[in-house]
C-alpha cells in the first residue's frame, strides 16, 4: 500500500511539472486565438465607429447611415458582412441586440 501512494505521488508530481513546464513555454494558447482578429485579403480601406444600435437596425441599415450612402453600390453585401465580422469577430451580424454598441466600418472614399 505504501508502494502505491509513493507511486501516485510521484505520477502527480511529474504531470504538475510537465504542465508548469507547457504554460511557461507555450502559454495560453486560446487566448491568443482569441485576441488575435484576422484582416481580410482586400484594397477596401475603412476607418471602424462605435455605434449604437436601436431597435429595426441592420448591419446594411446603419453603414448606409454612417456612409451617406457613397460607394455602396459598388460595394458586395458580402463584403460588407465579412468586414463587419473582421471587426466584431464574435457577433452575428444578422442577430443585433437593440441599445448595444457594436463597431461598423465607415469606408474612406478614393
Amino acid at each position: 500500500m505504501d508502494f502505491i501512494k509513493k507511486t501516485f505521488i510521484f505520477v502527480l508530481i511529474i504531470l504538475l511539472g510537465i504542465s508548469i513546464y507547457n504554460d511557461l513555454t507555450l502559454g495560453n494558447s486560446q487566448e491568443n486565438k482569441i485576441n488575435r482578429i484576422q484582416q481580410p485579403a482586400t484594397d477596401i480601406n475603412f476607418t471602424v465607429l462605435q455605434i449604437k444600435v436601436e431597435p429595426g437596425d441592420t448591419v446594411l441599415s446603419i453603414v448606409e447611415r454612417i456612409n451617406n450612402n457613397r460607394n455602396l453600390e459598388k460595394m458586395d453585401l458580402t463584403q460588407i458582412l465579412t468586414d463587419f465580422n473582421t471587426i466584431n469577430p464574435s457577433i452575428d451580424p444578422h442577430n443585433l441586440d437593440p441599445h448595444t454598441y457594436y463597431y461598423f466600418p465607415l469606408y474612406n472614399t478614393p
